[in-house]
């Protein structure tokens, strides 16, 4: 047997209409609401738009009026969305584009440098900064992009990793390899040259007058001071200078010094003052002070 249809009156025709017209309302509200979120989830957006969408085929009795008014309500909400996301494509695109150029500049940086057999402080420790973006990006870490109105976009709005051309990864990895492997290899020739300068200065110490020793100390905590030395070497250099430190308290005599050519003693005894052929206390407190000094300074960078 076929269900008999309750037919409804205009009045309840009416509530009806009316109780769906504010049904749909309410969910093109939340449509709406979703649709003016920060951090917005297009997909979500767009499949909760599809359901409405749905409801409005399928949604009965509901005035002609009121069916005019939620669509074009709907179709508004939809359409600042689409016109939301388009923008943010073409951000996406150029941030992109500007990334992509940024990693190239980057590498063509590092290999300009690496590609010499040593460099000044300030071109390793200009290699030692677009290494440190290049393996941020590497791993699309958003912080290695300049501060722009973009990188904003990127961290509040999508909540994305960095994106660029794809074979640059390859070149990438590459090039940090080479870079970490230059560094070490120029960190090793720093670390014999500041070593053996320590090794001279500890064999010519008695011989040498203060303002030499100060220059000469002043010469070799800059270099250790520097870009070049890993915490490991800095950290041998530093018991290198406390060994020299502590000899020098006791008062002991390097007999190391004897190394020297006898003729050069000689002279060296004849251009110089009697005061400033051996150490003097003042001048051994004097040292001793310095040394202090860069060892602590050794410290604190470590």
């Amino acid at each position: 047997m076929e269900e008999k249809k309750i037919k409804l009156s205009r009045e309840q025709i009416k509530q009806l209409s009316d109780a769906n017209a504010e049904s749909l309302q309410k969910e093109i509200v939340e449509l709406k609401m979703l649709g003016v979120k920060e951090d917005l989830n297009y997909k979500d957006f767009w499949r909760k738009s599809e359901g409405i969408h749905s409801i409005f085929k399928k949604i009965t009795p509901l005035e002609k009026s009121e069916r005019r008014r939620l669509w074009i309500l709907f179709q508004e909400v939809r359409e600042k969305v689409k016109e939301r996301q388009a923008k943010e494509k073409e951000v996406e695109k150029r941030v992109f584009e500007k990334t992509s150029k940024e990693i190239i500049s980057l590498l063509e940086e590092v290999k300009e440098i690496i590609a010499k057999e040593a460099a000044e402080p300030y071109e390793v420790e200009t290699l030692l900064f677009s290494l440190e973006q290049l393996k941020l990006v590497s791993k699309g870490d958003i912080s290695a992009l300049p501060d722009t109105p973009e990188k904003s976009f990127i961290i509040f709005r999508l909540k994305k990793k960095l994106v660029y051309e794809e074979n640059l990864e390859k070149e990438i990895a590459k090039t940090i390899k080479e870079a970490d492997k230059w560094l070490k290899n120029v960190a090793k020739i720093k670390f014999e040259e500041i070593k053996a300068s320590l090794n001279k200065l500890e064999v010519e110490i008695d011989l040498l007058p203060l303002s030499k020793l100060k220059k000469a100390l002043k010469t070799i905590s800059n270099e250790i001071m520097g870009p070049y030395l890993v915490k490991q070497q800095k950290e041998e250099l530093k018991n290198q200078i406390v060994r020299l430190s502590e000899k020098m308290e006791k008062g002991k005599k390097d007999n190391s010094s004897e190394k020297i050519p006898k003729e050069k003693q000689e002279a060296k005894a004849k251009e110089e003052e009697p005061a400033q052929q051996k150490i003097g206390s003042k001048k051994m407190k004097e040292v001793k002070i310095l040394l202090e000094e860069l060892e602590q300074s050794i410290l604190k960078q470590s």
